[in-house]
């Protein structure tokens, strides 16, 4: 839905800004053609980001790829950060954020998978996904596959109705 309003805010702006670029002047002049281009360029400054970051937002897939010695995230098709490479000898940790937790929270977005690295930073995987059912089955295949115990993460307040981390067996 974000993504949409920014979109929308975006080519309105635009639109706008191309009409009010074909008012004549104060004096009742028409306006000449450089000066036109140079007002339709000058104020699309501020609305083509918008643009851009709606289509982003509403374009973009995030696809995850792991191997025995990297973890890959790969956005696209519109490029914001296209590729960035993980270490699988350093990673500690993958965890979820619900919905629930991130209501009160700046750093972390709601139903997205983050994984912590061997410099204790974090880094967000998969922003948005649908559910926290969804967030969490992602972490519990990277954890599996790369032989990472379950922790739980200070600050993260687990979905009641998928709780993790998992049981050990």
């Amino acid at each position: 839905m974000d993504g949409l309003v920014f979109l929308i805010l975006g080519t309105l702006g635009e639109v706008a800004i191309f009409f009010a670029a074909q008012v004549p002047t104060r004096n009742g002049y028409e306006r000449s053609f450089g000066e036109t281009v140079g007002f339709i360029l000058f104020m699309s400054f501020f609305f083509l980001p918008m643009m851009y970051l709606g289509l982003a937002w509403i374009l973009n897939t995030t696809v995850i790829r792991a191997t025995p010695d990297f973890v890959t995230q790969k956005t696209g098709p519109i490029w914001l950060r296209r590729q960035v490479k993980f270490s699988a000898s350093g990673l500690k940790q993958f965890f979820a954020v619900a919905a629930a937790s991130s209501n009160n929270s700046q750093t972390y977005a709601a139903n997205s998978v983050y994984l912590i690295d061997a410099h204790d930073s974090v880094w967000r995987l998969a922003p948005g996904l649908p559910s926290s059912f969804a967030a969490n089955q992602i972490c519990h295949e990277l954890e599996d596959f790369y032989g990472i115990e379950d922790q739980p993460v200070y600050g993260v307040t687990t979905d009641p109705t998928h709780p993790g981390p998992r049981p050990k067996r």
